[in-house]
């Protein structure tokens, strides 16, 4: 399930990124109550910017997700998303913590992270690191062999969509390989 919604009025005149964003800085700065808000590090895949990023979202999932459904099963498949979820939040921290200790007192991301994007290129990244090397992908006309596919798609997607989170995605594909 993906909600997106600019604002919402259960929530006063906040937006629900804001509220269920995730914004890895925040864990290891200032505020005291950042830890308090660790229900963020899973929220976030589940709150979109648009419609169109839930549908792309989506739509992706369908593709690369019911095939990793079909060879894991469901419960296996659930338990891999939520690994996903938890382990892109643990990737974009030590990521900002790198930022911090090369660029202190720099930030790598700017506002809450939102969207199942990262999840989805763990998933990707997952399963075509499991495909034989052999195996090409045809990516808008490209022939891309399946290790080098989530970064081609990556690259694309970043032309494509600047405004789209690079280290968000990134992360995933980080979490992919490691969970292979």
């Amino acid at each position: 399930v993906s909600v997106s919604f600019p604002t919402n009025p259960y929530f006063g005149s906040t937006s629900m990124p804001s509220k269920f964003g995730f914004t890895p800085g925040d864990i290891l700065g200032r505020d005291t109550r950042s830890w308090s808000l660790v229900y963020r590090w899973f929220t976030h895949a589940f709150v979109h910017s648009s419609f169109l990023h839930v549908l792309f979202n989506m739509m992706f999932l369908v593709g690369v997700g019911k095939q990793i459904e079909r060879i894991m099963g469901t419960c296996a498949f659930l338990v891999l998303v939520a690994t996903m979820i938890a382990t892109c939040s643990i990737v974009l921290v030590a990521a900002e913590m790198l930022t911090w200790v090369v660029l202190s007192p720099g930030r790598l991301v700017e506002g809450n992270l939102v969207g199942f994007s990262g999840v989805l290129f763990g998933l990707f990244t997952l399963f075509a690191l499991h495909q034989p090397r052999e195996v090409v992908f045809n990516m808008w006309g490209l022939d891309v062999p399946a290790p080098w596919a989530p970064v081609a798609l990556l690259l694309i997607q970043t032309v494509l969509f600047p405004s789209a989170s690079f280290v968000g995605h990134a992360s995933g594909m980080v979490a992919g390989a490691a969970y292979r």
